[in-house]
């Protein structure tokens, strides 16, 4: 196939149009760094210590999209001058055979103990800077390789079918720089490539999968109105319409039912905000947590933990990109573990990768000991310390894990393999016993103890916590999920549902109840832009921003709709924040009378006092008093069957909300309701007040009569409403 060299031209001017700040002062630091390495080269060829440690040391030096792997001050000064060598040598030759020295050297300055870690990704970062025109400044090979066959595959590029970090790079940046020269310099292209992939990430500019948009249902709407208007009813229905469920001919218990299936399945998520919700409940924030390490011993330390909205969007953007044939047909029973498998951001990231490739689990502990043949505990103790490994007590997690791994796993088992312990990155069966292989990771004397899994999902990238967990997971490598840990409804619902082929069943919605109580510009903070339609991933108009705490790039997807509700006696229209009125789009939703009718559809009325009058009657009173924001809505009288549930509305819903709404102004609330809901008081007896200038008390003290109040009961409440006097509204 003929390669759309055009195309790929057009589609890098396309994503520069749109970069950010943050592209911007990546390109700047990293083009900075560059210069600085090649002038002082060129002047005194060495490199300096300071410009070495900033190189090898310094993990947000300007090269890297984000913070990566950086070699510790101590082993620093340690391999100082071998790191210094290896520099040089890279800068004086980039080719194959010294890059391949210089990972043997890495490699035994690790066994020299002048290294911890053969620092890989170091090496790596350490070529995208000396050579960005022939290295893309992506240190993990698992987000290489799928740019690479992305843009292989959209344009026709006829690249080689290879997964090595070394040559991808070479022949995907030698297509690059011939055919988007002189538009882009090779640091240019290296930014756009990382822009690329976020925006892949996010399910958009590679897949083209753009929300349809054509419904009728706003990305963002906020159903305001009176109290009792049924503002929160109707969310439920709105939100069941925009991911495609047919509401008609459906009663309200099966509306409801299937409303909860899709809150229990995150596809709606329900929240209510309040004075006391901010950026980091909603956003993202530092918490503290107890950490448990694998020395099973638990710390109080601080982790970014991501709120409510970002959680929401994160999974939205999180795809199964590899799947079993194999179906899961039942989950009751199984035994469920969590498993790390690597460290996203250390040096043995591509563990996972590698895991994922085999169709297999690899336990870093055990170093390359051969466990086969140990039964329990004891024998595990006894095989480390013949290999001269210190055990410290009979609960030292060396011992834990393998006895774990080899011992307690058993065929059929799940395994759910975290990102951290805010995130999971897939799920497998357990299909094969124990097996020893020490060649598995030859970087490492580790990840030997294996065994063989059916990966059933993997996702990319990962999905949050929320979207299977009650809880966060804990740091250690290895141990077995209670039930009050997983939620077993969602992993079988991550397990059975298939990809969304249908627009409807991608989308996802936010209630957002009692909107206006909350401090929007604390809540939204910087993102209230990105939830605007044009906004929105995806679109020509798309932003994306760098969150504070975790330094994350962060959009807002297209199918991510957002329903709110307000209750407008709390704050009126008018004071809600500017910012949010004009990204949101408003239902009025007013008292409805005519939805007082019985199961004959004819208007309840209970002794002579016909519901829907008496509501019209009760709210034209208000209305002309004070305002339409403060009606009496209907759905306090929506269950009304008798005269004790009349008196009951009235005494504990209509009367105290007259008192908040007139500031117990007693005569505003008589001419709404009437002498029948008050009580007179005797005003004949005498006040002895204090010696004082008698024309005071004859200006201020004048014989009236004093009303209280008066609750009502099921043989009081018709008398008190025919006093009402309740206009019929036919």
């Amino acid at each position: 196939m003929q390669a759309n060299y055009q195309g790929l031209k057009d589609y890098f001017l396309a994503q520069s149009k749109d970069e950010n700040n943050r592209s911007s002062d990546w390109y700047n630091r990293y083009t900075n760094i560059h210069k600085q390495l090649k002038d002082e080269f060129t002047q005194n060829r060495s490199v300096s210590d300071v410009l070495l440690k900033k190189i090898w040391c310094d993990a947000d030096n300007g090269v890297a999209t984000i913070s990566q792997t950086k070699i510790q001050d101590k082993f620093f000064e340690l391999a100082k001058d071998d790191l210094r060598q290896i520099t040089i040598d890279v800068i004086n030759n980039s080719d194959d055979s010294t890059y391949e020295q210089v990972v043997k050297k890495m490699e035994s300055l690790k066994e020299e103990k002048k290294l911890d870690k053969n620092y890989k990704a170091v090496i790596y970062r350490l070529y995208s800077l000396v050579y960005p025109e022939k290295f893309i400044s992506i240190v993990v090979p698992r987000i290489l390789f799928q740019i690479y066959n992305n843009l292989n595959d959209k344009f026709s590029l006829n690249l080689p079918n290879t997964n090595d970090w070394y040559q991808n790079n070479i022949d995907l940046k030698s297509v690059l720089n011939k055919k988007l020269s002189p538009d882009f310099d090779a640091i240019k292209v290296n930014v756009l490539i990382w822009d690329i992939y976020a925006m892949q990430s996010e399910n958009t500019v590679m897949n083209n999968n753009v929300v349809n948009k054509d419904n009728n249902h706003p990305l963002n709407q906020i159903l305001y109105g009176p109290p009792g208007t049924g503002k929160t009813y109707h969310t439920i229905n709105k939100a069941l319409e925009i991911i495609g469920v047919d509401i008609k001919d459906k009663s309200r218990e099966q509306l409801k039912q299937e409303f909860d299936k899709r809150v229990n399945s995150g596809q709606i998520v329900f929240t209510t905000f309040h004075q006391s919700l901010c950026y980091e409940d909603f956003i993202e924030g530092i918490k503290p947590v107890l950490k448990d390490d694998d020395e099973e011993r638990k710390d109080l330390s601080y982790i970014i933990e991501a709120g409510i909205f970002k959680q929401l969007c994160n999974s939205m953007t999180s795809k199964v990109v590899e799947t079993s044939k194999q179906k899961l047909t039942d989950i009751k029973g199984r035994t469920i573990w969590k498993m790390s498998l690597g460290n996203t951001n250390g040096d043995d990231y591509y563990v996972y990768s590698k895991c994922i490739e085999n169709n297999c689990i690899a336990l870093g502990y055990g170093l390359d000991i051969n466990f086969s043949l140990a039964k329990n505990r004891a024998e595990i103790t006894q095989l480390y310390q013949q290999n001269n490994v210190e055990i410290s007590s009979d609960f030292d997690y060396q011992v834990t894990s393998i006895e774990l791994f080899k011992n307690r796993m058993k065929l059929g088992d799940l395994v759910i393999v975290s990102d951290g312990n805010q995130k999971f990155r897939a799920i497998g069966e357990i299909s094969g016993e124990y097996r020893h292989d020490p060649n598995f990771i030859s970087e490492w004397r580790g990840y030997s103890q294996l065994r063989n899994i059916t990966w059933h999902r993997v996702y990319d990238p990962s999905k949050p916590i929320n979207d299977l967990f009650d809880k966060n997971l804990s740091q250690m490598t290895l141990y077995q999920l209670r039930e009050h840990v997983i939620n077993l409804n969602k992993l079988e619902g991550l397990l059975t549902d298939s990809i969304a082929v249908i627009p409807e069943q991608n989308r996802r919605v936010l209630i957002i109840d009692e909107i206006n109580r909350g401090n929007i510009s604390q809540i939204f903070g910087e993102l209230i832009t990105l939830i605007e339609d044009d906004k929105r991933l995806g679109n020509a108009e798309a932003l994306t921003v760098t969150l504070p705490y975790s330094k994350e790039a962060f959009g807002v997807p297209s199918n991510l709709y957002i329903i709110g509700t307000m209750n407008t006696a709390d704050r009126s229209v008018e004071a809600l924040d500017t910012a949010l009125r004009r990204r949101f789009c408003f239902t009025e939703m007013l008292p409805d009378p005519a939805c007082l009718v019985d199961d004959n559809k004819n208007p309840i009325n209970i002794d002579g006092i016909v519901l829907k009058d008496l509501l019209t009657t009760i709210n034209k009173r208000i209305e002309r008093l004070l305002d339409r924001d403060h009606q009496i809505g209907h759905s306090y009288f929506i269950n009304v069957k008798d005269k004790a549930d009349l008196a009951n509305v009235f005494n504990n819903k209509v009367v105290p909300l007259l008192q908040e709404y007139f500031f117990n102004d007693y005569g505003k609330i008589g001419l709404v309701l009437g002498k029948g809901f008050f009580e007179t008081i005797n005003n004949s007896e005498s006040v002895d007040f204090a010696n004082f200038d008698d024309s005071v008390l004859n200006s201020l003290y004048q014989e009236q009569v004093i009303y209280r109040l008066e609750l009502v009961n099921e043989n009081t409440i018709i008398q008190a409403l025919k006093q009402t006097n309740i206009t019929n509204n036919d």
